[in-house]
């Protein structure tokens, strides 16, 4: 007797978005010609893109071959499954062009192909351009599933030609889940796995560096002590900042540790087999993006810490609520500002001679 082919599970590898998953799984079966699927850093979007290619692609294939396309497109290497662009990069104008020109081209494998762009909200009007004529002439049998942390003015017209599904950040128990499921972090803990999930703002990979991070607490409480120490001279604010500043600096080294091993291991591997994975710039390059992703969500969840400070003091009375109001409000503006790569130092410095002292400071 012959066993029918066990089904795989497309989005067995995706945490979370529940329910952008179910409402894909139903768009599986009859997609139209083009999704953007818009999140914040670290949700999990491009898991959840590829996912949704695998799905598209199941579907058209018969039962004996889906488990093969699926494994194949979550690893990106099935040949009807096109990627442009990676976490963080800006695209080039000739591999927008190539992307162009092979979605209008017959799949190889399936009857359908997927085109998964990658960083849209941070493409230039050229490449947006050459996508926006692309996804308005799709060939018959191609799908484009698009990738944005958030809808720029540059990229609403392409936005608007697409079916938009929201990835929300991942809930702290969410992220609690999947580190109680790591190895690597089981024997961690509870209060450190319990922190590191409500301080990772919904990004996994950041959850586990922070769960193996025995300073976490220190960190959190150095920002939290931050307000009650404030008096409005700038040494004392130059001093506070500096410090928060080296302790962010401490946190990031075993990432950059890990870096610098991964770079020894592709040379070593250079030197033995004659070819690297990755460029050495493509390296460097995503490196740089993984440390600037970890010391940004460093400070914003120190900012976040003392917004928390300030919207505890006018509950309790202990200020008043407009002056933490505008504390709350000028926190959130250096927040927002993090993305221009801003002087952490000075930022701080700046902000921490305006916000208000809690009384106990004065």
């Amino acid at each position: 007797m012959t066993m029918a082919p066990t089904e795989p599970d497309p989005y067995a590898l995706v945490v979370g978005h529940q329910s952008a998953r179910a409402f894909l799984a139903i768009e599986a079966a009859n997609p139209v010609h083009a999704y953007l699927i818009v999140g914040s850093s670290g949700s999990g979007k491009l898991d959840l893109a590829r996912a949704f290619a695998a799905d598209i692609v199941a579907h058209q294939l018969p039962a004996e071959d889906r488990e093969r396309a699926v494994r194949l497109i979550l690893s990106d290497g099935y040949s009807d499954v096109i990627l442009l662009g990676s976490p963080g990069e800006s695209i080039l104008i000739d591999a927008a062009r190539d992307f162009g020109r092979r979605s209008a081209l017959l799949p190889l494998e399936s009857p359908v192909k997927v085109m998964i762009g990658v960083s849209m909200e941070m493409a230039s009007n050229e490449v947006l351009g050459t996508l926006l004529k692309a996804v308005e002439e799709p060939g018959p049998s191609t799908v484009f599933i698009l990738i944005a942390e958030s809808v720029t003015p540059a990229l609403v017209t392409l936005a608007s030609r697409c079916v938009r599904i929201d990835a929300q950040p991942l809930s702290p128990e969410e992220v609690r889940n999947e580190l109680l499921g790591d190895p690597a972090l089981s024997s961690l803990p509870s209060d450190r796995i319990d922190r590191a999930a409500e301080e990772s703002m919904g990004d996994l990979t950041r959850a586990r560096l922070l769960a193996a991070d025995e300073r976490l607490g220190v960190r959190l409480t150095a920002w939290a002590d931050v307000p009650g120490r404030l008096d409005g001279l700038g040494a004392h604010a130059s001093e506070a900042a500096a410090n928060l500043v080296s302790m962010v600096d401490e946190a990031v080294a075993p990432l950059k540790a890990a870096h610098a091993a991964e770079a020894a291991a592709a040379e070593e591997e250079f030197e033995r087999f004659g070819m690297r994975r990755e460029s050495k710039a493509k390296e460097a390059a995503r490196h740089k993006r993984e440390v600037k992703r970890f010391t940004d969500g460093e400070y914003r969840s120190g900012l976040g810490v003392m917004a928390r400070i300030y919207r505890d003091a006018a509950g309790t009375g202990s200020l008043p609520l407009a002056t933490a109001a505008d504390a709350v409000a000028a926190l959130d503006r250096v927040h927002a500002d993090s993305i221009y790569n801003p002087s952490w130092k000075m930022q701080l410095t700046a902000l921490f001679l305006r916000l208000p002292p809690l009384p106990s400071a004065r």
